[in-house]
């Protein structure tokens, strides 16, 4: 598998696992030194993204997203992938629909490359 394939397939499993809830399999993706900044919304670190995920049943919430691949640029150690998102999520029993844009950058660490940096901003919701 090439670099670009293994940075690519680990941003297809975090989506996967996401939409699962799989959050023991999620947090084997992270970086112990993982940034989130989400877009309204407070910075948060590897120990409050893991305490976080857990209290969030994101299939109650119907929540499901899948990640286009826009751009990868692997540099030695660290690999930068601008991706488009569609996340689906059900809030007041109403459906929503929410597009954002994606940065993450991974790091190789001990041969396995995880998601080190994460932010996103939101492009536009709409209810379906």
């Amino acid at each position: 598998m090439n670099t670009e394939t293994a940075v690519t397939e680990i941003i297809s499993l975090h989506a996967k696992y996401l939409n699962e809830g799989s959050f023991s399999k999620l947090k084997e993706l992270y970086s112990k030194q993982i940034i989130f900044t989400p877009d309204h919304y407070k910075t948060l670190y590897y120990d409050q993204i893991i305490s976080h995920k857990k209290n969030i049943d994101l299939k109650k919430q119907g929540f499901t997203i899948s990640y286009t691949i826009d751009d990868v640029v692997v540099d030695h150690d660290y690999a930068f992938v601008l991706a488009s998102a569609t996340i689906k999520i059900m809030e007041d029993e109403n459906l929503y629909q929410q597009k954002s844009k994606d940065h993450f950058v991974l790091k190789k660490e001990n041969n396995n490359w995880k998601l080190f940096r994460q932010s996103f901003n939101n492009t536009y919701k709409n209810s379906l």
